[in-house]
């Protein structure tokens, strides 16, 4: 367990069977009880003055992260400490106190005079909840981790029942989609909102991400807008890890976004800033970071994964995140994060989603706002199954743009980042719901092939457009001849190999060389095997054992965590 987990039930016992992969680190662990309202902790040590866990007269609070801007709002309001605060700002605003806070955290407040739960999200589920409602009973559980969720569930005798849209789309997309679950009794909190139980449980929203209304300035108000915002974000960011006296750890590749937020604190002022780069030997990812790395005199690290020996192991990253995010994405974050001493570092700043977000998810559409005309996120084994599903999960937001950002962000990026919580903290100052916000609200016409973007980088950021790219392998910033930008690019491409740039050696995903060895094969064949016939569905197994017998490995890899992922929330009796 990683996380939260409580309930408001007359069985106040928490206990399950714990999977064991931390090893001895340390952890702040609690549990309290209140009447019938109990709830645990197992969170990793780092800012743990933002991660309370106190009761006063009349309420108790639990949050599991951290909240960027907790000492901007003390100062604000003068108060001594996070708890002061927090009483403060709930006794003047009730449930919306939510709304002053910026950050990447889930948050529990219980009303111990009237018996009232609250349990909220962040904008983004970075820190996720499930939760289930017993109507008969009158009882409400609640957790991070889905899985753990359900054997607390499962102790007392729920039976659950499957639902089979969130296998086919883990199967073909790699994670699930909307608010699904693999149990259709489980629910997932959405971004922006918290869920309160008294008698009933009753989904709130305090947040919306919206196109609208558009945004009609210049290109100089676009621009300045955003070097605002998001240097804002950076600064708060930044100013956590010093708030705390840690070193700053920056992921670092041969992509624009994780570049920005590096070179941007850097840019302000921030010292002590290490990076890290999750690369194949010689790949863009490598060769760029280090030449960003060495101009801006920042020391890098590059960790590399050889060979796919790590597809074997699949328990604790299906355990981690309760199978959401296919295993073999996760078992390879993972091996990466277990790699690096996060002892002297605060946050893992990364550009997560900045793409998307200056840019765009949609550059190739023409329209965005028609819903009918777009298949799903990708075209593969199970779409005419999930096609209908999602585009009524479409439907509920106001552009395709929005209902696939969420869905991406949400339910895969997000996903991801849970393999470093057992270490640290993360955050993206993209994902700050100012930058968010204002951005999204931007016409995609600006927002097309990165041209806000670039224009963004050579107006405030010129020396970061001179590095590569690795989506493209040119320069970033292009000169105005094309034959020069030819010329430069081929000539400088010729004397990184003489650098070891392996262009195309890219095998942090290159799934087809690993299922060309035969122990790989062999042992992801008999695992399936000893799994697939557990499935008492007949037409979910049979198309899994379709998808699995194809060539393309990626498939087979789907294939096979599904099937897992089936025997752990079903298994045979």
């Amino acid at each position: 367990m990683i996380g939260l987990l409580g309930s408001i039930s007359k069985n106040s016992s928490l206990d399950f069977k714990e999977y064991d992969y931390f090893g001895n680190r340390a952890f702040l662990e609690n549990e309290y009880k209140h009447h019938s309202f109990s709830i645990k902790r197992k969170l990793n040590s780092k800012f743990s003055n933002d991660k309370l866990f106190n009761e006063l007269d009349d309420v108790f609070f639990a949050v599991d992260g951290t909240i960027f801007n907790l000492k901007q709002l003390r100062d604000s309001y003068a108060k001594k400490s996070t708890l002061e605060l927090f009483r403060f700002l709930f006794a003047k605003l009730g449930r919306d106190f939510i709304k002053k806070f910026k950050g990447d955290f889930s948050l529990v407040v219980y009303d111990k005079k009237n018996g009232e739960l609250t349990v909220y999200t962040d904008i983004n589920t970075t820190k996720p909840i499930y939760y289930y409602e017993d109507v008969a009973t009158n009882e409400f559980y609640f957790a991070s981790n889905s899985y753990n969720l359900y054997q607390i569930l499962a102790d007392r005798g729920i039976t659950f029942t499957v639902n089979k849209f969130a296998f086919y789309s883990v199967a073909s997309f790699g994670y699930v989609f909307g608010d699904w679950h693999f149990t259709n009794e489980i629910k997932k909190l959405r971004g922006g909102t918290y869920v309160t139980f008294k008698n009933k449980a009753v989904v709130h929203k305090y947040w919306e991400l919206s196109s609208f209304p558009q945004l009609q300035l210049s290109d100089n108000e676009y621009l300045r807008q955003i070097q605002e915002r998001f240097t804002a974000a950076v600064t708060l960011q930044y100013q956590k890890d010093e708030e705390y006296g840690y070193r700053h750890l920056s992921t670092l590749s041969g992509g624009l976004d994780s570049r920005m937020t590096t070179i941007v604190g850097k840019e302000i002022g921030f010292k002590n800033i290490d990076t890290i780069t999750f690369s194949s030997a010689g790949y863009w990812d490598e060769i760029i970071a280090k030449d960003i790395s060495h101009s801006y005199h920042l020391k890098n690290c590059t960790y590399r994964l050889f060979d796919g020996k790590h597809l074997e192991k699949y328990d604790y990253s299906l355990y981690l995140n309760g199978g959401m995010l296919s295993y073999y994405v996760a078992s390879q974050m993972h091996d990466l994060y277990s790699t690096i001493d996060f002892e002297t570092y605060g946050l893992l700043h990364t550009g997560q989603v900045g793409d998307a977000i200056i840019g765009s998810t949609l550059h190739k559409y023409p329209n965005h706002f028609k819903f009918g005309y777009a298949s799903p996120h990708y075209k593969e084994h199970y779409v005419p199954k999930l096609e209908k599903a999602i585009m009524e999960e479409f439907d509920k937001n106001d552009s395709l743009e929005i209902s696939k950002f969420k869905n991406h962000v949400e339910n895969f990026t997000m996903q991801g980042i849970q393999y470093v919580y057992p270490f640290t903290e993360s955050s993206s100052p993209f994902l700050d719901k100012d930058v968010l916000g204002f951005c999204l609200r931007i016409p995609l016409p600006y927002r097309n092939n990165h041209n806000l973007y670039y224009k963004w980088i050579q107006r405030y950021y010129p020396k970061a457009g001179t590095f590569f790219y690795e989506k493209t392998k040119k320069r970033t910033l292009q000169f105005g001849n094309k034959y020069v930008n030819k010329a430069y690019n081929e000539f400088f491409k010729a004397y990184l190999r003489t650098k070891g740039l392996k262009d195309k050696n890219n095998a942090l995903l290159n799934f087809q060389d690993w299922g060309k060895s035969s122990a790989l094969g062999n042992r992801i064949n008999e695992v399936f095997n000893a799994h697939i016939e557990n499935i008492t569905s007949d037409d979910l197994r049979d198309d899994l054992k379709k998808q699995f017998n194809t060539t393309n490995f990626g498939h087979k890899l789907k294939a096979l965590h599904a099937v897992l992922i089936y025997n752990m929330y079903f298994p045979k009796k």
